[in-house]
């Protein structure tokens, strides 16, 4: 993924309920510059959890146009309370 200030992420895609539900649990590390992309079918409120992250992350939220709306930072590992998020799974802006 590229953002428009040139930010490039490498994104794991997570676009089924498997990948989804696996996200990145039992990760011990994640290397700078990488990250995962979860994919939806519809615009609609999402739950995540923290659940077996071992690792602190960002989460970034995007709206149906594919602008970040939000950012959490360094959501610490095991984190169990839920997270809501809007995502699409049409085509990305990003190459």
């Amino acid at each position: 993924m590229v953002f428009e200030n040139g930010v490039s992420i490498k994104a794991e895609v997570a676009d089924t309920p498997a990948l989804r539900e696996r996200g990145l649990m039992f990760r011990e590390k994640l290397p700078e510059g990488t990250g995962m992309l979860f994919l939806f079918s519809e615009v609609a409120p999402h739950r995540f959890w923290m659940k077996n992250v071992t690792i602190p992350l960002d989460m970034i939220w995007l709206d149906a146009n594919k602008r970040i709306i939000y950012i959490l930072n360094s959501v610490p590992p095991v984190w169990l309370l839920p997270v809501l998020i809007m995502a699409q799974t049409d085509s990305l802006p990003f190459s």
